[in-house]
């Protein structure tokens, strides 16, 4: 009987270890399938932001009207027709390379170019020969949209690109704001994935500043420095962290709550405790049936045939 249920313990132990195992690689390898698709679904916002503002700072018009030396109403409404091309453009501002600027109507206060250039990825972007860029910040941001006053701890993610005239001559910078909001709603929204709902999703700014939004906790900090370009577990073993490179090469770090795999693993080891219970309560009543119909009636038989043997070498 002992060594039934030592040998029920061990397999029991076994098992638990291997199927621990088997499901934290599939729970680990679902969670970053989910999450690389996310990625990648997020670059659509992206590319049609690129892709409508290539098509407008190749615009003669729109390049020409921008040129001139007084304002020029026309200028606007091009913009606006930019804005509306993608639900995630929230905003958007043409620079003059002569200290002008052109903005969307939903726009206030924006960030004056002399301003904009004392942010040092900037400046290294006009610097560079790079003809655009995604700017990705905490900092140097408009105080208004949609008349409503923005928390720059947000952020603002921004497509940059350099706009010259027909001669190849630098005229201007065009700024397209995407929102943040937006991209963590439309893309790292993880309310349907039942395994992986309370996933928290940290963009870093070029500062290294993770931009804030409604789903992220104070304690993402920790996490954020924890993650590497691999899946792995927190040093707190309650979450699993990563880091990918998104859209235009920034960081975007993901946090996995383990709550569910915990949950899940509880349930596997209750399981197999009820079947080790099952396994040693019907060892156990196995064990007294073949006691109660075969040992005791040998023992018994046994016990007769010592009693016959002795009478029988009892002397006359």
């Amino acid at each position: 009987m002992i060594s039934t249920i030592f040998l029920s313990l061990l397999v029991s132990v076994l098992s638990f270890a291997i199927l621990s195992e088997n499901y934290y690689t599939n729970y680990k390898n679902s969670a970053e399938e989910t999450i690389n698709q996310k990625i990648r679904l997020s670059t659509f916002t992206f590319e049609t932001a690129e892709r409508t503002s290539e098509q407008l700072s190749n615009n003669e018009r729109f390049l020409t009207s921008l040129n001139d030396r007084g304002y020029n109403p026309s200028v606007v409404p091009m913009l606006n027709t930019l804005k509306n091309s993608s639900f995630g453009i929230l905003a958007v501002t043409a620079y003059t390379d002569d200290g002008r600027h052109y903005s969307t109507f939903n726009i206030s206060s924006v960030v004056p170019m002399n301003a904009m250039s004392d942010y040092d990825p900037f400046e290294e972007f006009k610097e560079s020969d790079a003809q655009s860029t995604l700017s990705i910040r905490t900092t140097h941001i408009a105080r208004l949209y949609n008349d409503v006053l923005y928390d720059p701890s947000f952020g603002m993610i921004t497509y940059i690109e350099k706009l010259s005239d027909d001669t190849g001559a630098e005229i201007g910078t065009l700024f397209v704001d995407i929102d943040p909001a937006y991209i963590h709603n439309a893309y790292f929204d993880y309310s349907s994935h039942t395994q992986f709902e309370n996933t928290m999703t940290y963009i870093i700014g070029e500062a290294g500043t993770p931009l804030r939004n409604a789903s992220n906790t104070n304690e993402g900090q920790k996490y954020i420095d924890e993650a590497s370009n691999t899946f792995s577990m927190s040093d707190d073993f309650q979450k699993l962290v990563n880091k990918e490179t998104l859209y235009g090469g920034h960081t975007i770090v993901s946090v996995v709550p383990l709550e569910s795999f915990y949950t899940t693993l509880t349930q596997i080891g209750l399981l197999l405790i009820g079947l080790n219970a099952i396994i040693i309560t019907s060892a156990y009543f196995i064990a007294r049936r073949i006691e109660k119909n075969i040992t005791l009636p040998l023992s018994a038989l046994k016990n007769k045939m010592l009693e016959t043997d002795t009478v029988l070498k009892k002397p006359e």
